[in-house]
């Protein structure tokens, strides 16, 4: 959460005879005492990969299957908002009523920007940023902005990358969105880039930062440096002015 007191996990239970893991619903939970004190609506406990066997459906079904890839709280602390890599869902942070959902149904236009890898709300709460992989009309990773008082896409543009997989990291001390490219793919060669959070157009590029399959990625907390990991225990970091 915002003021770093409670978080957000996905419950989850190894069956007896092994395989994979049963999923439940998503869960906010006091840092400290671990308690339990919000319960996402709607995700029903299924078995990883095979929802539809465990009775569980897809969106915009409800309740549906969610195998968690990203969640992120609102700076504002009163929505969070989930990906599984295609679908979004946004929840009531107090409540746990779920809001709307997005890609799985939704609008055309949505529906033609493909699925979801990762999603980033604005600091001022006004808007969600999200990533989609390729698949799409553009047939290239793309970044959408999705105003949050209506849910309705503002703007989209294609990141002309050739990966399928694009990382929001945060926002550095200018204000400008940084996305890391691939982000959790088994793909080397890893960009860096600024992209301009108005009109989604990318103001600087640093290819190739990284030789490695980056794991994990985070901005120092005045904007102005990125770390990067590797799977094969590299860590570096960069100015980003």
């Amino acid at each position: 959460s915002p003021d770093g007191t409670l978080l957000v996990a996905q419950a989850d239970a190894a069956p007896p005879g092994g395989g994979p893991p049963v999923l439940g619903p998503l869960q906010v939970r006091d840092v400290v005492t671990g308690t339990v004190t919000v319960t996402l609506e709607q995700i029903c406990d299924h078995t990883r990969w095979q929802a539809i066997s465990t009775g569980c459906s897809y969106l915009p079904e409800v309740p549906f299957s969610f195998d968690t890839v990203r969640v992120r709280w609102s700076p504002d602390g009163r929505s969070i908002a989930g990906t599984d890599g295609y679908s979004v869902a946004v929840w009531d942070a107090r409540t746990g009523q779920l809001v709307t959902t997005m890609f799985g149904d939704g609008s055309a236009e949505l529906l033609e920007w493909g699925p979801v890898w990762d999603l980033i709300f604005s600091p001022d709460s006004r808007r969600l940023f999200l990533t989609t992989s390729l698949g799409n009309r553009y047939g290239s990773a793309s970044i959408v902005s999705i105003d949050t008082s209506t849910w309705e896409p503002l703007a989209g543009q294609s990141l002309d990358v050739d990966q399928s997989w694009s990382g929001l990291t945060g926002f550095a001390a200018d204000g400008s969105l940084v996305v890391v490219t691939p982000w959790r793919n088994n793909v080397t060669d890893t960009d860096v880039m600024l992209i301009d959070p108005e009109t989604l157009t990318i103001t600087a590029l640093w290819p190739r930062l990284v030789d490695g399959l980056v794991s994990s990625a985070a901005l120092s907390p005045d904007g102005t440096r990125i770390a990067m990991a590797t799977h094969d225990g590299f860590v570096g970091v960069w100015d980003l002015s």
